[in-house]
């Protein structure tokens, strides 16, 4: 085994290194940097798909947490449906509605306000599994409404709660076999946050 040899900088002063000092960096520099943090905090990031077995009976309901940036204020829901569409008398079946929510948008349980995206006819209902042709997949997204009071379950944007920070958005979906979230309404200036 070779024996480790001593480093040339080992005995060395700051000096040796240092030969002038650095320029202050210049305003477009900084200006440059901070448009950039300012760019990244606030970008439409998304909730990667999810594809999951939201079709069997038991799974219909399925709760996941998004990390969004924090200047956010709504959503919408990029939403997969599976069905049978190869049988003829099948073709035209509609499926049931299908719902999201979100802890932002009315949170869960019985005093949950709905966000309701109409049913959709797409065959009978049918669990995504690329091994076979019989499944076709449907994207369909919520809908596009600004409505923060609902007094009743509609179609409409998700909810947020913008924040200075990224925070941890809770949704729930029932019968869907694929979600992904897109924001789409950001704060037009962060420091109203």
């Amino acid at each position: 085994m070779r024996k480790a040899g001593r480093s040339p900088w080992n005995n060395a002063a700051v000096a040796d290194f240092v030969t002038e000092a650095t320029p202050p960096a210049k305003v477009s520099l900084l200006a440059q940097v901070d448009d950039l943090l300012v760019a990244m905090m606030s970008q439409p990031w998304a909730q990667p798909a999810l594809c999951f077995d939201g079709m069997t009976s038991g799974l219909e309901t399925r709760r996941f947490e998004a990390i969004l940036p924090g200047p956010c204020l709504h959503a919408r829901g990029w939403i997969s449906l599976c069905g049978d569409t190869v049988a003829p008398q099948d073709a035209e079946t509609i499926q049931s509605d299908t719902i999201v929510r979100s802890s932002s948008s009315g949170g869960f349980g019985g005093g949950a306000v709905d966000i309701t995206v109409p049913a959709q006819a797409w065959g009978t209902v049918a669990y995504l599994d690329t091994t076979t042709i019989l499944a076709a997949v449907k994207a369909v997204r919520s809908g596009a409404t600004v409505d923060d009071t609902p007094a009743a379950t509609v179609d409409r944007l998700i909810e947020l709660t913008a924040g200075l920070a990224p925070a941890v958005e809770v949704i729930e979906t029932v019968n869907v076999c694929g979600f992904g979230l897109q924001v789409v309404h950001q704060t037009e200036d962060l420091e109203t946050l």
